[in-house]
């Protein structure tokens, strides 16, 4: 559940400027997800939504509000930019400071896109090989690196990843879902091949 945040004050001009600004992104974003759920498959409406997401990155559209770009020194930062009740879709703000990762972790039957906004990105897919006593048995796939402009997307069941800033600098996502995620499944090493099942409640940051 989001917590409530700090409030403050500035000239309303300001505000003015960005509502404005913010609307129209949201906006947008409503736009493209719509064209992508009425693509006739889900690979087709995904790649549709990226190919949305890179131009308008490459023209400079998709601008975040500085209090969606805040670094949290714990834990990456989860915020909330757009959801639709009608359809389910979330789109979410994630900031990572160097260094901060994932655990490998699924997305609960969701599908996902993700578009770097700023820094780069490495995720790496794994493949559930096998499952037994309550042990899950897992490949890791080749790592892919993304740039600041690049998009990635996922569909079940092929959602199991760690994801991780792997740039010196902070790295800021856009992360688009085919419904809401108040919680997913990690998966936490043994330290003798297999890997234990954990539930874990999802949260906003602010």
């Amino acid at each position: 559940m989001e917590q409530g945040s700090q409030a403050f004050t500035t000239s309303p001009s300001v505000v003015a400027k960005f509502d404005t600004s913010f609307v129209r992104l949201k906006s947008k974003l409503g736009t493209w997800i719509d064209d992508a759920l009425r693509a006739p498959s889900v690979e087709t409406g995904l790649n549709v939504l990226c190919q949305k997401l890179e131009q308008a990155m490459s023209q400079g559209i998709i601008s975040l509000p500085d209090r969606f770009r805040a670094v949290q020194p714990d834990r990456y930062a989860r915020r909330l930019l757009y959801d639709d009740p009608g359809t389910g879709v979330s789109v979410l703000a994630m900031v990572w400071a160097p260094g901060q990762s994932t655990a490998l972790h699924d997305h609960s039957g969701r599908w996902g896109v993700e578009a770097v906004l700023a820094g780069e990105i490495e995720t790496v897919p794994f493949e559930l090989i096998g499952k037994q006593n309550a042990k899950y048995f897992f490949e890791a796939r080749p790592a892919e690196r993304l740039p600041a402009g690049s998009t990635s997307y996922l569909i079940p069941p092929f959602e199991h990843h760690i994801t991780r800033n792997v740039s010196q600098q902070v790295a800021i996502t856009l992360n688009i879902y085919g419904g809401e995620i108040p919680a997913c499944n990690i998966f936490l090493p043994t330290g003798y091949g297999p890997y234990v099942r954990q539930r874990r409640a999802l949260s906003y940051s602010d």
